[in-house]
């Protein structure tokens, strides 16, 4: 028998027990990477979707764009944190862009680290940092 995935779980249980999802319901979540990002929405709070991929190159001009049409309440990024705790130069990279970024959009940071690990993309893909921000936003979404 095959088993509901938790996000579907949490759906049922929040609609059941008619508790509000996220205040800021119309969420983005951002996988950084030095060459490519992924982006993962949830239009409601409750579901997460993995959106898309971007070379980091484009990331400003996709993340504005992605911003506008899917009318983001709050942005989640990932922070791929050490062992202990501390920050790497990933990291640092992260918060300066978003620093840059100069978004009105409200940013929380959550750490990230082996989202990657949890998601297995297709054989014939070879990216999965779409599948990797869904599972960061189900984290955000999970401790709220």
């Amino acid at each position: 028998m095959k088993h509901p995935r938790p996000h579907i779980l949490r759906d049922l249980e929040l609609r059941n027990n008619n508790i509000s999802p996220a205040k800021e319901s119309r969420l983005l979540a951002v996988d950084y990477g030095e060459k490519f990002c992924g982006f993962a929405f949830s239009p409601d709070g409750i579901c997460v979707f993995p959106l898309s991929i971007v070379a980091t190159k484009n990331l400003e001009k996709e993340l504005r764009d992605t911003l506008n049409k899917k009318s983001v309440q709050k942005m989640i990024w990932g922070l791929p944190l050490q062992p202990d705790g501390g920050e790497n130069k990933i990291c640092a990279q992260i918060r300066l862009f978003v620093e840059e970024l100069h978004s009105p959009i409200p940013v929380e940071f959550i750490n990230e680290r082996f989202s990657s690990k949890f998601v297995s993309a297709p054989q014939e893909e070879n990216r999965q940092d779409d599948l990797a921000a869904a599972k960061i936003l189900e984290f955000y979404l999970s401790k709220i």
